[in-house]
């Protein structure tokens, strides 16, 4: 959810089109068809990373969840909790990833047709969710209570239980990635993916370096 103006730390390669857009994603979905902005183009990869509130990070999900395809990829930062306290859904820490880690219980709980996993990459691990279906309404018709459920689940339950197994961890080793990404030979028109992998890999390497500045 970037409520601040983006802006690319290194220059947008030519024919990349730059959706430099200041406002809420939930304003996005509101009021564009994403098909219609990617014009065609199918939606490879997309990277859910903003307000750390999972209810925020699911409507993104659900939004992004239309525009896919047997080959999408969706990738959510901040799914991995350090402890309580950078878990909280209000700030109180210089880290902090807030209660996105909820989403993956209730992607595990709702949707057992999704291939989901947890990147344990620093510093608060990334998600990557695969075998999406954009015809699905499950997480939309049952958005209200599906909130409430999981809203009510303390942090506790993370640590009480198995973290790793809950969260479907997996040790954040390309060798261990790159067997649950799309497994599908390269073709010189598909540019998009290249693309998306390309991504992927640097954000690999950025998140095991550490962050270069604290999210907000």
């Amino acid at each position: 959810m970037c409520r601040s103006r983006p802006s690319a730390e290194h220059p947008v390669p030519p024919g990349t089109r730059d959706a430099d857009l200041a406002q809420t994603s939930d304003d996005f979905f509101a009021e564009h068809d994403l098909n219609d902005v990617l014009k065609g183009v199918p939606l490879d990869l997309a990277f859910i990373d903003g307000m750390h509130q999972f209810e925020f990070a699911l409507r993104d999900f659900i939004n992004l969840e239309r525009a896919s395809n047997p080959t999408t990829t969706i990738l959510i930062h901040d799914t991995l909790p350090v402890d309580e306290l950078t878990a909280e859904r209000d700030r109180q820490s210089a880290c902090w990833s807030g209660d996105i880690w909820r989403l993956i219980l209730l992607l595990k709980d709702w949707r057992p047709d999704l291939q989901v996993a947890v990147v344990n990459s620093a510093p608060t691990g990334v998600g990557v969710v695969r075998g999406l279906d954009p015809s699905s309404t499950t997480l939309t018709d049952h958005y209200d209570e599906i909130v409430a459920h999981y809203l009510s689940i303390p942090y506790s339950d993370l640590e009480q239980g198995s973290k790793a197994e809950m969260l479907n961890q997996i040790p954040g080793t390309w060798d261990t990635v790159q067997p649950i990404l799309p497994d599908r030979p390269f073709r010189h028109s598909n540019v998009q993916l290249l693309k998306a992998r390309k991504l992927f890999r640097n954000k690999m390497l950025e998140f095991r370096n550490g962050p270069k500045a604290v999210n907000s």
